[in-house]
């Protein structure tokens, strides 16, 4: 029997079907509680960004959970610095250049975020 309507995509986390920021937030909020990887602060960062005003938040905290900011580790890892090249923070100079360090704990990427949430 052919039936003539239109295919179409469901989002599963949402009762409607539709996507909504807000049901992503919860999928992600629920993978990190899972993952059991961040700590307190880390988690509070993350809530914060997510209130944010800022229209690419849902691709940020994307490529966050997913370890994709072109750190100078994960550059290094992708072959597209040099080997010699040292990995250290390009803001602070004092720890490797990681996503968590540089969204959380760099001392000078904190005084920027504690510039932008207020």
């Amino acid at each position: 029997m052919w039936n003539e309507e239109q295919d179409g995509w469901v989002w599963k986390r949402d009762e409607h079907g539709r996507f909504t920021v807000k049901s992503m937030y919860a999928k992600l909020e629920t993978l990190i509680i899972l993952e059991n990887t961040w700590g307190e602060e880390e988690q509070r960062v993350f809530t914060q960004l997510w209130k944010s005003p800022t229209l690419s938040k849902v691709a940020l905290s994307w490529k966050m959970l997913l370890d994709r900011i072109p750190t100078r580790v994960n550059l290094r890892r992708r072959n597209v610095l040099p080997p010699k090249l040292l990995v250290t923070c390009a803001l602070c100079d004092r720890e490797t250049e990681r996503t968590k360090h540089l969204f959380m704990h760099c001392s000078v990427a904190h005084g920027v975020w504690l510039e932008l949430f207020n």
